[in-house]
């Protein structure tokens, strides 16, 4: 009766084993990790936009950022409300990083394209609560200055990033 008992206890401390082996492997199959290559497309994406209303020069897709970051580019004057549009920067999982603001660089009262210039400051240091940054990419948004209010008015660029 000994023996039938031990053998028990090691079977089960075996599947016990076994399935918890199973568990990673497919928890590091599907969950991204920090220091692997999560973003597969490094191109901008437009939400009711294209080249034709908004340029932005820097930062690149895919580029390494740090703070203080300088945002530069032009957009077409309707981009702009009062020379001036809103910018996000945000983390992997959407948490807003930073926010401000993209201002003309010259008369934006037209339809013409204007350049624009803007500046962000951020930290890219772990929250006391949880760790904003336990991915190094991110997103960088222009959106278009809509005093509208209506969502079919909005307009918007992402540009994917990455976080030193």
């Amino acid at each position: 009766m000994k023996h039938l008992l031990t053998r028990i206890i090691i079977l089960v401390v075996l599947l016990v084993a076994l399935v918890l082996f199973i568990l990673a492997q497919s928890n590091q199959a599907t969950a991204p990790s920090a220091t692997s290559d999560i973003q597969t497309d490094l191109s901008a994406s437009y939400t009711n936009a294209s080249q034709d209303l908004i340029v932005v020069s820097s930062p690149t897709p895919g580029e390494i950022l740090s703070s203080p970051l300088t945002i530069t580019g032009e957009a077409r004057g309707t981009w702009y409300f009062e020379a001036i549009a809103p910018i996000s920067l945000v983390n992997w999982d959407g948490v807003i990083v930073a926010e401000g603001y993209v201002t003309a660089q010259g008369n934006w009262m037209t339809e013409d394209f204007v350049p624009f210039e803007g500046t962000l400051e951020f930290t890219t240091e772990a929250k006391t609560d949880s760790n904003l940054f336990l991915y190094p990419q991110g997103v960088l948004i222009l959106h278009n200055d809509n005093p509208s209010g209506l969502p079919e008015n909005d307009r918007a660029i992402e540009i994917p990033i990455r976080f030193e």
